[in-house]
């Protein structure tokens, strides 16, 4: 999507979308995210705008495999 291309309909019709939505994570402050959007098939994606978070988000939440994914609770702990 960052290269204006959807990765799902190849559509050329990709825009940055600003929002106040964030990922809250307990001892890290909120993360603000980068969202993308295509206005021909509405496929979204949503990137962490600060990559220094990136490590402590890793640190505050579960990690997804496919022998959780079924019984998650609550993916921030």
């Amino acid at each position: 999507m960052k290269t204006g291309i959807c990765p799902k309909c190849s559509a050329r019709e990709v825009y940055a979308v600003t929002s106040s939505d964030s990922i809250p994570a307990r001892s890290i402050r909120p993360a603000t995210l980068s969202q993308f959007v295509c206005a021909s098939c509405g496929f979204v994606e949503r990137y962490v705008q600060d990559a220094e978070l990136l490590p402590k988000i890793k640190q505050a939440a579960q990690k997804i495999s496919a022998e959780n994914v079924l019984n998650l609770e609550d993916p921030i702990r």
